[in-house]
């Protein structure tokens, strides 16, 4: 996240991602966890990184489902939470 911005706004650009991607790998770790659907630039800087290296790093990708079905949930197939999530699997991947 840049100072001064929202999460949400994706202010970083391919090179902020490059840059934090050597970082962490230099800090050895080998995986990275993204809760939400990133913007494009992430994803182009983690397949340059990626493709660039001799040890990649994995991407742990999550995904959401809407609050509205998270909230009056009884069990994930009465709920349509579970159909939610294979939509929003399908729209990750």
């Amino acid at each position: 996240m840049i100072p001064g911005h929202s999460f949400s706004d994706y202010a970083a650009d391919e090179a902020d991602y490059l840059r934090w991607l050597d970082q962490i790998a230099d800090l050895g770790a080998n995986t990275v966890q993204v809760m939400v659907l990133m913007d494009d630039d992430f994803y182009n800087a983690l397949y340059a990184y990626n493709t660039s290296r001799r040890e990649p790093l994995w991407l742990i990708q999550g995904v959401t489902v809407a609050s509205e079905v998270n909230v009056t949930a009884l069990t994930a197939y009465e709920s349509g939470m579970l159909e939610g999530l294979k939509r929003e699997g399908r729209l990750v991947i």
